[in-house]
């Protein structure tokens, strides 16, 4: 796989140079034509509305709505914001970076979460927030330390943790996750028994992550499933991220049992509970429920968690759904087996890229051996692949966005760059899709943001493929 680095500097070289393809005059014209919509909009439909089309224009939309928040009397700034946020270009992070300097709170608090979505940036932009008496600069400039990968953010968590702001101490708590020791486990201990939910589950989190065997995250959490019994469908599906979120062994025993609820949602839930572990012990339950689930939505979600944790027991689920008459099974299992990284799906692979009848699994197949390095078997597909994103025929183009986000190298991501500037909002907006699966970012769309989430109903973290 090629190194993230890597594919940040080959994106500069194609904005620079131009060969990322030349933006159309009418495409331009439409990304100035929606920010003003978006300035002049005052209902949230309209709001929303101007933003998404906005959004659709990709890259072709940052120079737009830069100039706009330039304007001194611009309307509806953070909405600008989290449209620029959410494009995935490599000059978006500096480009949020000067929204820091921003009079508007709102904009700064917009501009950090983007910022959040590029963790492996230089987060201490954001220093400059976290001495200001506005509880939301504290806020939303540890959130960005807190998410961030830097070794070198210690002293502002520390810091955070005494701040007067309950929000700022729960953020703080959260990022100490990434510091074990046994300071840290004295600093977290009390904190577990706070009143405010957002600052005990932080820090309980933290706690489980840092020092499994400590009782005290043994007892809480069994005080926490034990509050299910008579628990709605919302605070089940609640608890299941949260349990995930703490990669704790008893986590993996309750989303074990909350994989048998009679509600799908809750075993939906369960299932992306399981994709917030690092690791799993008995993927027993993953296993069944991929072959057994009477509804498709939770198969759906264990496939991606199955998925994400390499669980190789799934290849057996898998394979039966491929040989079986379900066309939906055989789509999600084609679907799937492309993203495993383990030997055993290899040779599914190659028979389905021998036997598959339908184009889609063969180009599935193919992007799997692709991945494996297994560039042989795969040429002429992959090549086919590539030909469709030099396309005259939006629908083509389309077909090869959605593909080329899920294929590793250089050559993939040059094309993928090119289709973001494409004529086809449709187009655009599958590229960008693309480049975020590429690169393993978020793959979130514009929104207006208030508070910092907590960690178990915020976006995952960022993670290396």
């Amino acid at each position: 796989m090629v190194a993230r680095s890597t594919l940040v500097g080959l994106a500069c070289a194609i904005v620079l140079c131009g060969c990322g393809g030349s933006p159309t005059s009418k495409a331009t014209g439409d990304a100035a034509q929606y920010v003003k919509d978006l300035k002049n909009a005052t209902t949230p439909d309209d709001v929303n509305k101007a933003a998404e089309s906005l959004y659709a224009c990709g890259p072709l939309a940052i120079d737009p709505i830069l100039n706009a928040l330039g304007e001194y009397d611009s309307k509806n700034k953070p909405e600008l914001v989290a449209v620029l946020s959410a494009i995935p270009d490599p000059s978006t992070p500096a480009l949020l970076a000067r929204q820091l300097q921003s009079r508007d709170p709102k904009v700064r608090a917009q501009a950090c979460y983007g910022l959040s979505f590029y963790p492996k940036g230089q987060p201490f932009q954001v220093a400059q927030l976290l001495t200001r008496k506005i509880n939301s600069d504290r806020e939303w400039g540890l959130y960005v330390l807190a998410r961030s990968k830097n070794v070198n953010r210690l002293e502002y968590l520390l810091a955070g943790l005494k701040d007067e702001d309950v929000t700022v101490r729960a953020i703080a708590a959260r990022g100490l996750r990434d510091f074990p020791g046994a300071s840290t486990v004295k600093l977290l201990t009390p904190l577990v028994d706070a009143k405010d939910e957002m600052l005990s589950g932080e820090a309980l989190i933290s706690l489980a992550r840092i020092d499994p065997n400590n009782p005290l995250v043994a007892t809480k959490l069994a005080i926490i499933f034990g509050n299910l019994k008579n628990a709605d469908v919302g605070a089940k599906q609640d608890v299941a991220q949260f349990l995930g979120e703490t990669n704790h062994p008893l986590a993996e025993t309750y989303l074990a049992k909350m994989m048998s609820d009679p509600d799908p949602r809750v075993r939906t839930a369960a299932a992306q509970g399981y994709s917030r572990m690092g690791k799993i012990k008995d993927p027993e339950p993953l296993v069944n429920a991929l072959g057994k689930d009477p509804d498709m939505s939770v198969r759906v979600a264990v496939a991606k968690a199955a998925s994400k944790l390499n669980v190789d027991e799934i290849m057996q689920p898998l394979n039966a759904m491929l040989i079986g008459k379900d066309s939906n099974l055989k789509k999600l299992a084609s679907e799937t087996l492309p993203t495993m990284r383990t030997l055993t799906s290899v040779f599914p692979l190659i028979m389905i890229d021998r036997d598959a009848k339908r184009l889609e699994f063969r180009r599935e197949a193919a992007i799997g051996m692709s991945n494996h390095g297994m560039i042989g078997h795969t040429y002429g597909e992959i090549d086919k692949i590539i030909r469709l994103s030099e396309s005259k025929n939006v629908e083509e183009r389309l077909q090869a966005a959605e593909c080329l986000g899920k294929m590793e190298g250089p050559r993939y991501y040059v094309a993928v760059t090119r289709l973001e500037r494409d004529d086809d909002p449709k187009v655009r907006l599958a590229a960008m899709d693309a480049y975020k699966r590429q690169m393993g970012y978020p793959r979130i769309l514009p929104k207006i943001v208030d508070k910092p989430q907590p960690s178990w109903l915020d976006f995952p973290r960022f993670r290396d493929k």
